[in-house]
């Protein structure tokens, strides 16, 4: 069940009721406070709460069990997307500079199942700190599919780091992309960035100049950043940096006066060394997943995002078997449903009936129950 325990100011609401001796209410009026929100007009407009799968449909011709790999650019695979809940697609395999053809596909599939989709297009995000496009240059590029009715906007990149902290041989640094974020931002064109969690990078200090870097010279319309505290089991690792960056990322994105989005972890064991082992078991269960949604949506996010939507090929990697279709993805990646996809729609039921009051109230605070952490 998601119950979500909110410290938050509805716009417009009045506190201070008093009754006076002729037992008549009088009803103190309050100032409306300033609502940090961000939408799109393509999955009905700013009372709509953003519900974004990280991972879309894959460009994949092999074979797989004597088979090929199933259509992901299809009504069906779109269907159970639309159906669990989920109206934005990230990431994803079609790369416009590569498969137009496929882009296009996914954006009518898009406009289709009511779903936007953020553009990948590599002549536009690669290469950056070499040849970023010009503002006219890149007009001209994005003018191509960006007046397409699912378009959400243009994705840019994933966890960039700074010089003072990278991964080895990752010079996915946050000033190389931000000439194009501010490119993109003057063409009034959504950007979409996702930030490092406090963990890869230790300090707090140093988080904080982090996300100072990269808000100060990126022009974004959220703050999005990925934490994943279910590492081996259902067993929450380090509560106390979760929650930091909750607090962390919350502040610095009021202190631009733009909402934050939150990664939801489906599954675990992700592969990006593409190594084969055998699965440690399936996790997070129902209860800890709708507990970091629930927490999540406390601190005032203004958009979920869910890692990985469908499962990639290598994410399913497995040694007695092939591939364990079941690790991780609300989709795996043989299109079927995973036990997350049923978690994810139950929770997206609920946030749907209420999203409205989610995306049109002011976060005030936590209030903390339970063993410190």
């Amino acid at each position: 069940m998601l119950i979500v325990m909110m410290g938050t100011l509805l716009c417009g609401c009045s506190v201070g009721n008093q009754a006076s001796s002729d037992n008549t209410v009088t009803i103190e009026p309050m100032e409306k406070e300033e609502v940090h929100t961000f939408s799109f007009d393509c999955i009905g407009g700013q009372d709509v709460m953003p519900i974004v799968g990280y991972y879309g449909p894959q460009v994949d011709s092999s074979s797989a069990q004597g088979q090929l790999w199933p259509a992901t650019f299809s009504d069906e695979v779109m269907q159970m997307i639309a159906d669990c809940g989920v109206n934005v697609i990230s990431a994803n395999g079609a790369n416009y500079a590569s498969y137009p053809d496929k882009t296009e596909t996914l954006l009518d599939l898009g406009a289709k199942y009511g779903v936007g989709i953020f553009v990948r297009d590599s002549i536009v995000n690669e290469n950056v700190k070499e040849d970023t496009l010009s503002m006219e240059e890149l007009d001209e590029r994005i003018s191509a599919y960006r007046n397409h009715t699912a378009f959400a906007g243009v994705y840019v990149v994933d966890e960039p780091g700074t010089p003072d902290f990278r991964m080895e041989g990752d010079e996915r640094y946050i000033s190389n992309y931000a000439q194009l974020f501010q490119n993109l931002d003057k063409l009034n064109t959504c950007a979409y960035g996702n930030l490092l969690p406090l963990g890869r990078i230790a300090d707090v200090e140093a988080y904080k100049v982090y996300l100072n870097e990269y808000l100060n010279n990126c022009p974004v319309d959220f703050l999005s950043y990925d934490k994943y505290p279910f590492v081996d089991d259902d067993s929450l690792t380090n509560a106390a940096v979760y929650f930091k960056n909750l607090e962390l990322i919350r502040s610095a994105a009021d202190s631009k006066g733009i909402p934050f989005w939150g990664f939801i972890q489906a599954g675990a064991q992700w592969n990006d060394a593409m190594n084969y082992f055998d699965s440690n078991g399936y996790f997070p269960e129902e209860g800890p997943f709708m507990w970091l949604i629930n927490t999540t949506l406390a601190f005032g996010a203004k958009g979920l995002q869910y890692f990985p939507l469908l499962q990639p090929k290598h994410f399913a990697y497995a040694l007695t078997e092939p591939y364990d279709f079941e690790r991780n993805g609300l989709i795996g990646a043989w299109n079927n449903k995973n036990r997350w996809w049923y978690y994810a729609q139950e929770a997206n039921k609920q946030i749907g009936a209420i999203d409205e009051v989610l995306m049109n109230s002011v976060n005030k605070g936590i209030l903390i129950s339970g063993d410190k952490v």
